[in-house]
């Protein structure tokens, strides 16, 4: 897992492929990611969904 912090560069945003995005990140074509763009706040209910990823990558649902 990883959390980017830091606000957002708008002169640098561009829409590309998802094949080009993970190939440039590293992440392989068969891992499963999830993205939450916003304050990582309680309310919100992050916490939530990390722990709902964590059980679905552990088959422990």
């Amino acid at each position: 897992m990883a959390i980017f912090k830091g606000g957002t560069d708008f002169e640098k945003m561009r829409l590309i492929k998802k094949e080009v995005a993970r190939k440039i990140l590293g992440i392989s074509l068969d891992k499963k990611v999830l993205v939450t763009i916003g304050r990582t706040t309680k309310i919100k209910g992050v916490d939530n969904g990390i722990e709902f990823a964590n059980r679905i990558k552990n088959k422990k649902m």
